[in-house]
């Protein structure tokens, strides 16, 4: 008799829910709840439902996963989640389909879905920190556009004014500038960019799976873009400032010179 081997179809999905949460706080509130699989400063990975094999995951930069999700699922977590929400932010999701397919030799990433070869409560940390990775980039890729976007209005307001001795829109831009190196410093310190997670370096087959799953997502690609454009921001913000009070300090020597001759012209007319 031909055993039929175990093909499941389930869902992760990564929620933004707020700009940041307090990790150690929520472990020692949901551990009483559920048993934790992972706890570091940044993350930690709850085992919810075993026999549904269900988890969540909570990531320090506002987002949570939800591995082998569903709508009751989804709304159960979320109302848990919620006494814990100090700054929301705007709701934003990304999901992805996974196949568990024991008839597979090894995993594979594909455009629209992850075939798995086994169940394996590790996979789903990996392709859950990754998800929410992609889900809380994307926040940060809207944020710098839309700061360009924002400087792109500010440098046309401030065109004609580059001959007035102060220019009113000088503390917009260094509130830019500002706004520019915080996201630069946010996006490096939240995501934790350069490192893998430390389950992706216990075994090959983890590794690869966060390999593949990565360039999937293309995270590492768009990460160097956003890098590049925060920092032509920084450069173009900079610039402009450097032209502003050159301009600036033109003026003033022209004054000084004009204080000077009128100086000079009333020491005449005193002579006389």
């Amino acid at each position: 008799m031909e055993i039929k081997s175990k093909k499941e179809i389930r869902e992760i999905k990564a929620i933004q829910i707020a700009k940041s949460f307090d990790i150690k706080e929520i472990y020692l509130h949901f551990k009483k709840i559920f048993s934790v699989i992972s706890y570091n400063p940044s993350q930690i990975y709850f085992l919810v439902h075993p026999k549904r094999r269900q988890y969540l995951l909570v990531l320090s930069y506002g987002v949570i996963v939800l591995i082998n999700n569903s709508e009751i699922f989804e709304k159960k977590m979320l109302s848990l989640i919620q006494p814990f929400v100090k700054e929301k932010v705007v709701y934003n999701f990304e999901k992805i389909k996974i196949v568990i397919d024991e008839r597979q030799i090894e995993n594979k990433v594909l455009f629209n879905k992850v075939i798995l070869s086994k169940d394996d409560e590790k996979y789903g940390e990996i392709l859950g920190i990754l998800l929410a990775q992609s889900l809380a980039l994307e926040n940060y890729e809207k944020k710098i556009d839309e700061l360009l976007i924002e400087f792109l209005q500010s440098f046309q307001n401030l065109t004609f004014t580059l001959r007035r001795i102060f220019s009113p829109g000088i503390s917009k831009i260094v509130k830019d500038i500002q706004q520019a190196i915080f996201l630069h410093q946010d996006l490096i310190a939240n995501l934790e960019i350069l490192d893998k997670p430390e389950t992706a370096w216990e075994r090959k087959d983890y590794n690869d799976l966060y390999f593949d799953f990565s360039q999937q997502l293309e995270l590492p690609e768009r990460i160097s873009v956003l890098e590049q454009k925060i920092s032509l921001l920084k450069n173009h913000m900079a610039t402009i400032l450097e032209i502003i009070n050159a301009r600036r300090m033109e003026i003033l020597e022209i004054i000084i010179i004009v204080l000077i001759l009128i100086s000079i012209i009333q020491g005449i007319f005193y002579l006389k």
